[in-house]
Formats: C-alpha cells, sequence, structure tokens
C-alpha cells in the first residue's frame, strides 16, 4: 500500500533540478541501500526509528558551501494563540537548521501572542519579527522586509510544516 501511495505521486529528491547525491548520500555506508527508490528513502527517513539518520543528513546538507537558507514568512493578525504556537514549533523542529521565521505581527494581535513571540526571539536568533497597524497583504510585504534567504515561503499562523520540509526543498 505505501509503494502504490507515493510511487506515481511523489518526485524523488534525487530528481529534482541542483540535488547532488554525492553530497546528500555521503557517509551512508549501507551499499544494499537503493537511493533510486523513493518509497525505500521514505521508510529510511521518515519513520520515527530514523530521525537521527535524517538529522545527520540534513546537517551535512547545511554544512555545505551552496546549501541555500529559507526564509519563512507569516503574518499574525488575530490569531488563535494556541495554534500560532504549533506553527512556529514546526518551524523550529525543522531538521534542515539553515531557516530563518520572518513574522509580521497585526496591532490587533493578542498581547499573549505577542509575548510569545519575542520569548521566541530571545531562545532563537533566526526568529524576526515587526509590528504594524496593517492589513495582511501589507503585514505579508512587512514580513518579507525581514527576510535574508535564498528561498521564501510562505506559512499561515494557524497552519504547520512538517519536520523535514526545509530538507526536502534544500
Amino acid at each position: 500500500l505505501f509503494e502504490e501511495f507515493y510511487s506515481d505521486r511523489l518526485i524523488p529528491p534525487w530528481d529534482k533540478p541542483g540535488y547532488s547525491t554525492e553530497v546528500a548520500w555521503r557517509g551512508l555506508p549501507d551499499s544494499n541501500f537503493d537511493r533510486n527508490d523513493y518509497c525505500e528513502w521514505c521508510i529510511r527517513f521518515e519513520s520515527v526509528n530514523n530521525v537521527d539518520a535524517l538529522i545527520s543528513e540534513a546537517r551535512m546538507l547545511a554544512d555545505q558551501n551552496h546549501s541555500p537558507q529559507f526564509s519563512i514568512l507569516m503574518t499574525v493578525d488575530q490569531s488563535p494563540a494556541e495554534y500560532f504556537k504549533q506553527a512556529v514549533s514546526s518551524v523550529k523542529n525543522q531538521v534542515y537548521e539553515k531557516w530563518e521565521l520572518c513574522i509580521a505581527v497585526s496591532m490587533r494581535t493578542d498581547a499573549s501572542v505577542i509575548e510569545f513571540i519575542e520569548l521566541a526571539q530571545q531562545t532563537d536568533s533566526r526568529i524576526k519579527y515587526v509590528t504594524g497597524d496593517l492589513k495582511n497583504r501589507n503585514l505579508l510585504n512587512e514580513a518579507k522586509l525581514l527576510a535574508t534567504g535564498d528561498w521564501l515561503g510562505i506559512l499561515s499562523a494557524t497552519n504547520m510544516i512538517a519536520s523535514q520540509a526545509t530538507y526536502m526543498l534544500a
């Protein structure tokens, strides 16, 4: 069932433009591993038992000179604090560590959310924020002004991303 679901729907990372198998697979001594089999890759790296291997691969990739930095843009305007905290946690839990979270906060945002952002910024320098009395479209532009990464992504304050999301794009 797993192979039937994944085999026709997903493009393996090694088939994406600019992917370097030399970088990505270095340090994997398992000669029985078929790196062209995406289903096997998913089983190996997306299972809970293989988190350490995925983190190791992501760190090795991030250490390369040509590896991209991701700027994840987020706007916060009256978002429920619980969902917002989950969204931020999902970014902080990325196995690929070359990211920054650029948050634009509306003046209408609850004070507890702003306190959470300030605390998160103090504990992680990759988190940046700005406040303003703007509409959502303009908030996104404000978040974009904070960005310094090679690639931009937008994450809603009420959504989460998988822990390997930036790694898969790198």
